[in-house]
């Protein structure tokens, strides 16, 4: 119809947030993981949406292997590009914390890491 008749047309969707809400957030508290399943398993939309565009052939696994390399070489390029990332953590503090030192450093050899 939106395409057909070239008219913005409104689209309800409902989803499921399956996460925390924030990291001292836990969601066991208030819901089951009978129902984090269920929706996991059949109403996830991105799943639907997946299964979707495989069944028009607009998309395959072959094709997310390829997005995924490609994506990967172009985070690694542009670490590479940033440089040393001495300063990472001093937004939060005037000394890079020890966690700031740790994720520099993982961050620093994660070109040389392979899949």
């Amino acid at each position: 119809m939106a395409v057909r008749d070239a008219k913005p047309i409104l689209v309800e969707a409902m989803t499921y947030r399956g996460g925390h809400h924030s990291t001292s957030d836990d969601a066991s508290r208030y819901r089951g993981t009978d129902e984090l399943n269920s929706w996991t398993r059949s109403n996830n939309p991105l799943a639907r949406f997946r299964l979707f565009l495989e069944k028009k052939h607009w998309w395959s696994q072959q094709r997310e292997t390829d997005l995924r390399a490609e994506a990967r070489v172009a985070i690694l390029q542009a670490l590479e590009a940033a440089g040393p990332c001495a300063r990472l953590g001093r937004d939060v503090s005037r000394a890079a914390c020890a966690c700031g030192v740790a994720t520099c450093a993982a961050l620093t050899e994660s070109p040389n890491r392979k899949p």
